[in-house]
């Protein structure tokens, strides 16, 4: 238990020096007790009210036996842990408003095939992603051009934003606290329907692989009008890639990123004739040597695409043709979930139904 206090504190402080401003406090919002392998047994009994049980050991000889309950989803990933799909590894105990939660860690290996198609994602402030398929055995012809739009997490941050300046007036600090968990959490919902439908659009490809941007640091570089740098800085782009990762890597597909070097002017580059041109105005790229007019973000996805396939030995000399664009993808919440209103502004927190 002292090892795994020990790391914990260690990710802890990365974390934080990692993320941290130049004004941040390290503070501690809730406190978790870290159980490895040598300090947990969980199993499964014939007990019908209580089939789950986990064992921690306390010391060398106090060890205390818990009943465990699960959701339907929680259920369904233990279950194939028991069965071998999955293997357990840690379990953080964590109290929360007078009742302790068991956080399991599970970890799975996960073999990759050789890639035979490439997906490109780019993001951006007036499309969340772009992504862009791009195979092996046709290396000039993009494919299936898809949008997702992140009006939804814009609308949510800049009401839930409102709201927290009506709070403040009143001088609401706890309210404004329990906004910020409710906001971060329809955010979080809405990321992640986004990662699920980027995970479907690759599986329907032979072989995929996603590439990305490496995003380290690029908030400290973005630095343009007042009103831009808050829509900019609202969409968490960070988050969303983590997401796609770990759901592309379920479905045994790699995620690549490539570094700032490696993405360098792919909004500004023609990917038909390979000019860069010097500005690309109201999100279309207008080349003036080979007249192209094209959307900038699906452009930058094209020609990240590319320079992987160059690096991997796909690249056709035939010119590239136009990709197949599908309707934009506008991801709502799932069925039920309610949704924020400007009329919701004036009412406390206590009124605003959680998704």
């Amino acid at each position: 238990m002292i090892q795994t206090a020990r790391d914990k504190a260690v990710e802890m402080l990365k974390s934080f020096e990692e993320n941290k401003d130049e004004d941040s406090i390290l503070r501690l919002k809730r406190i978790s007790i870290r159980f490895d392998r040598r300090c947990y047994n969980f199993s499964k009994t014939t007990n019908a009210l209580t089939p789950y049980w986990l064992t921690l050991s306390l010391s060398r000889r106090g060890r205390i036996s818990l009943p465990i309950v699960f959701g339907k989803r929680q259920k369904r990933r233990i279950e194939e842990a028991l069965r071998g799909e999955w293997a357990f590894a840690t379990v953080e105990m964590v109290k929360r408003n007078g009742e302790w939660y068991a956080h399991f860690v599970l970890k799975k290996s996960i073999g990759f095939e050789e890639p035979e198609t490439v997906i490109a994602i780019d993001r951006g402030e007036r499309n969340l992603a772009v992504a862009v398929a791009i195979s092996k055995e046709s290396p000039n012809k993009p494919m299936r051009g898809q949008f997702w739009k992140g009006g939804e997490i814009k609308r949510i941050r800049g009401l839930c934003g409102h709201i927290r300046r009506k709070l403040q007036e009143k001088r609401r600090i706890g309210k404004v606290k329990e906004l910020k968990g409710r906001e971060r959490r329809k955010v979080n919902q809405q990321l992640h329907i986004v990662a699920n439908q980027i995970a479907a659009y690759a599986k329907q490809f032979f072989k995929p692989m996603i590439v990305m941007e490496d995003l380290t640091g690029v908030r400290e570089g973005f630095k343009k009008s007042k009103g831009l740098n808050k829509r900019f800085h609202s969409l968490a782009f960070r988050r969303l890639q983590t997401y796609v990762e770990y759901k592309a890597n379920l479905h045994g597909i790699e995620v690549r990123y490539l570094t700032k070097e490696e993405t360098k002017n792919t909004t500004k580059t023609c990917h038909k004739c390979g000019h860069v041109v010097r500005r690309v105005l109201n999100g279309k790229l207008k080349c003036p040597k080979c007249r192209l007019n094209y959307d900038r973000d699906l452009n930058a996805a094209i020609n990240i695409a590319r320079r992987v396939m160059s690096s991997m030995g796909w690249r056709s000399r035939e010119p590239l043709e136009p990709a197949y664009v599908t309707e934009g993808v506008k991801p709502q919440a799932n069925v039920g979930s309610s949704r924020l209103s400007r009329g919701e502004a004036h009412l406390t927190l206590s009124e605003i139904k959680r998704g």
